[in-house]
Parts: structure tokens; sequence; C-alpha cells
């Protein structure tokens, strides 16, 4: 990638090591949801007896373009039908940041 970008890593001492620095700041950071395991999300009763569903958001997500890796920043919201068991409203946020956190394409519309 970085001779395609014409950056001389070879003479250059600022780019000692740089395409390392990029491939752990891809997995650690930019693209950490296809790597870290799914956060906790503990299911509590649904004491309230809640039937509507209710939404969540706005969310400040981050991903990537998975055609050019071109870093995309939104908000989302998200439709939460409950049921006998509810998670956390922080626990929500967690998993949509963490399923965010990974290249997405437009054309294949993700649902979870």
């Amino acid at each position: 990638m970085l001779e395609g970008l014409v950056i001389d890593t070879s003479r250059d001492h600022n780019t000692t090591a740089t395409a390392k620095r990029i491939a752990k700041m891809y997995v650690r950071e930019v693209f950490a949801g296809r790597f870290e395991a799914a956060p906790d999300a503990t299911d509590l009763p649904n004491a309230g007896c809640l039937e509507e569903i209710y939404a969540l958001g706005p969310i400040t997500v981050r991903s990537t373009c998975s055609h050019h890796f071109v870093p995309a920043i939104g908000r989302m919201w998200v439709g939460v039908l409950p049921g006998k068991s509810v998670i956390g409203i922080s626990k929500v946020v967690r998993v949509a940041n963490w399923i965010m956190a990974r290249p997405h394409s437009k054309r294949k519309p993700l649902l979870c």
C-alpha cells in the first residue's frame, strides 16, 4: 500500500516500520470488531413487562467502507423489541460500536 502511495520506506527514517504501525492500527482500532470478542451483554428479567418496541439513539458510530477503506462516521438508531429479558441501554451501544468497527459495504446492508 505504501509503495502504491509512493511513500519511500527505505530512505526516509520517518517511515521506518510504518507498515507495521498501520497494520496494528487497523487490527486494534479501525477493524477491532473483527478481532475482538463480542462485548458482554448480561440480560435481565423484563421486570417492567415492556411489550412495545423502543428506539435508542442517536448512537455515534465509526466504520469503514469495505471497497476503498474510507472512514465513515455517522449516527444510528436501534429499535429494541423486549422479550422475557432485556439488556441495558449501555450494552446496546457497546454492541452497536462492536458491529460497526469493521468494514461495511453499501451494497450489503448490515442485518443483526
